[in-house]
């Protein structure tokens, strides 16, 4: 190894920190966005060998940015929903460039289905969108996650319905449930 004291991750006898177009030189974080149309996703690009780099990214809706970034990596913000190609050059090799692709998403609206069981006093939820959400029937709270399917007991008369998902924009389900005594 040319520089002693350092991994060869790629084995092709220059130490990691020296090795432009290492295997493991670049490592690539996404993050989505928190809500829906809200454009705070972000990328990080985080990087092993010591250069200088040229970062240019493009993305949904003309998305087209130049970048430059050193052995710190580099952080892009507000970044919205869609397919992005994220390509690294540097000028120490005019012949390297890595190019990379990845996806941030965005939560989908929360969707609630009640059924009701008039017999058996039982409401059913199916629920989608949401991870995690809760439920509150005439005041009393239930925490489920997107693969339950909730059956709660109703009272005769009317039920107050509230479905809220632990990420407040994807909106909440309301509904007055009444279950006839006859």
């Amino acid at each position: 190894v040319f520089n002693n004291n350092q991994e060869d991750f790629d084995g092709d006898g220059q130490g990691d920190l020296c090795d432009l177009d290492g295997q493991n030189n670049f490592t690539l974080t996404a993050y989505d966005e928190t809500c829906i149309g809200k454009s705070n996703g972000r990328l990080r690009i985080d990087v092993i060998a010591d250069f200088d780099y040229q970062v240019h990214v493009l993305g949904p809706n003309g998305y087209d940015r130049n970048y430059t970034m050193d052995h710190q990596g580099l952080e892009i913000e507000n970044l919205g929903a869609g397919t992005y190609l994220i390509c690294i050059s540097s000028d120490t090799d005019p012949n390297f460039e890595r190019c990379f692709t990845t996806v941030l998403e965005a939560p989908e609206p929360m969707t609630v289905q009640s059924f009701v069981d008039p017999s058996n006093h039982i409401l059913q939820l199916d629920v989608s969108g949401a991870a995690n959400y809760e439920v509150t029937l005439n005041g009393i709270s239930y925490q489920y996650s997107q693969k339950d399917r909730p059956e709660i007991l109703l009272k005769e008369g009317a039920n107050v319905l509230q479905v809220t998902s632990t990420i407040p924009c994807q909106g909440s389900y309301n509904e007055l449930v009444y279950l006839d005594t006859e």
